[in-house]
């Protein structure tokens, strides 16, 4: 293992279980999409996968590309933009409510990646059928966003596209970092926002400083994802109870006694019936509460050069290694 740089298997011959195809193979880090791909098209590797493998706009590319093979697996991650609930503007469900609204998820998902990303009501992802929760819309409405301003007291008083109140514009910092996709996604949401009077301030900063301005609460929103090894809805728990960990890592800082009580009763009931019935009711407290927008449900495109077979992608990304071999 180099770290940063590459990680090595070799099979073990003495392995109790069924002999791997591969004798070995090579995990190269490559963190910049497009240098995957283009490492893919030369040939220099004969794989690309993992969450984000291969970025949307260059997945149409490759599937022109007699050579190579794309992918795809609706996988349990969603994509959130996450509201800092606990300082103004958006201590204000109304002010949540209203970014809801002014988020177009299926032109995101249609255009911004291609057609690769599921849209959803909920903050569970769809393929996690026995717990998402189907009967949450998607609430796309411009004049609905703008009206929740309006009745919270923002209004563009000196009409320059910015709503105001009390001589104060209506300005936000969205922080994130540089993985794919928060720099894109940033801009469309910034673009959406501003078309219903919010001014959208995006700041990039690395892993480490995010992570603390988040835990510190310096920031009104980010987006953050979760959910690529749920197997259970305790990620509800974890996400929207008050003391749930990814609650304040993702810097939602949200509070809500029945959500509390109802995902307690999630983790202690073991009834299965049941328990879907309360983490049901959560998913809708959290669509009408807002505590984070969905953005969308992602769909994992990894591609394969010509000559390798066996691959299956898996949506809590399970690496099927024994079945992978090189047909040459």
């Amino acid at each position: 293992w180099v770290p940063g740089e590459k990680l090595v298997l070799v099979r073990n011959e003495d392995y109790w279980g069924g002999t791997p195809k591969l004798e070995r193979a090579t995990l190269k880090n490559i963190p910049d999409g497009a240098t995957r791909v283009m490492a893919l098209e030369a040939g220099e590797i004969d794989m690309i996968i993992g969450p984000g493998g291969v970025p949307p706009e260059h997945a149409k590319a490759l599937e022109n590309n007699s050579e190579i093979g794309i992918l795809t697996k609706p996988v349990t991650r969603v994509h959130h933009l996450v509201l800092n609930n606990q300082k103004s503007p958006f201590d204000n469900i109304r002010v949540r409510q209203s970014i809801q609204y002014g988020i177009d998820q299926k032109l995101i998902v249609d255009h911004t990646l291609g057609g690769f990303g599921v849209t959803l009501g909920s903050s569970i992802a769809p393929v996690v059928a026995e717990w998402f929760n189907p009967d949450i819309p998607l609430k796309y409405d411009v004049e609905k966003a703008k009206q929740l301003l309006s009745e919270t007291g923002w209004v563009d008083t000196d009409d320059d596209g910015v709503r105001d109140k009390n001589g104060e514009d209506l300005k936000v910092l969205l922080l994130i970092g540089r993985c794919w996709p928060a720099p894109t996604l940033a801009e469309v949401i910034m673009n959406q926002l501003q078309e219903i009077g919010i001014s959208v301030e995006i700041r990039v900063l690395e892993r480490g400083a995010l992570r603390k301005a988040i835990r510190a609460g310096n920031h009104d929103m980010t987006i953050s994802i979760h959910g690529l090894t749920l197997v259970d809805p305790h990620i509800l728990y974890r996400s929207f109870h008050s003391e749930g960990d990814l609650n304040l890592l993702m810097g939602a800082f949200f509070k809500n006694p029945c959500v509390d009580e109802l995902t307690k009763l999630g983790k202690e009931i073991m009834d299965t019936d049941e328990r879907r019935q309360y983490y049901l009711e959560v998913q809708e407290i959290v669509a009408d509460e807002v505590p984070v927008v969905p953005i969308f449900a992602e769909v994992l495109i990894n591609a394969v050069r010509d000559d390798i077979r066996g691959y299956k992608p898996h949506p809590l990304f399970f690496v099927n290694w024994e079945d992978i071999y090189v047909c040459r």
